[in-house]
């Protein structure tokens, strides 16, 4: 199965949000919800798409592609945090499914 991100997306969330000073979140902690939409294709293979992260995964059943798309934007996550342009702190991720 292919997936992928497009890394142009990433910016269409704010992740100022999740800025903090001198590498940590300087404030209370903050939650942080994203939608994953996902599709049945024709040929019966499952699309996932989180589309703050530019995120997309195809799988073999619903739940291979939810989470095949979940780990791409947690990978996103920890790539803008290794790069020091963002810091999580003391934050909640959280993810709910919607269906197209």
């Amino acid at each position: 199965m292919r997936s992928g991100r497009n890394p142009e997306l990433l910016d269409e969330y704010d992740f100022s949000k999740l800025k903090g000073t001198r590498g940590r979140y300087a404030g209370r902690p903050i939650s942080h919800h994203f939608t994953i939409e996902i599709t049945c294709k024709e040929d019966g293979h499952w699309l996932a798409s989180i589309s703050a992260f530019g995120v997309e995964a195809f799988g073999g059943t619903r739940e291979e592609a939810i989470s095949k798309a979940q780990g791409q934007a947690f990978r996103v996550l920890a790539d803008r945090i290794e790069q020091g342009k963002m810091a999580l702190g003391a934050s909640t991720i959280s993810f709910s499914v919607s269906e197209r």
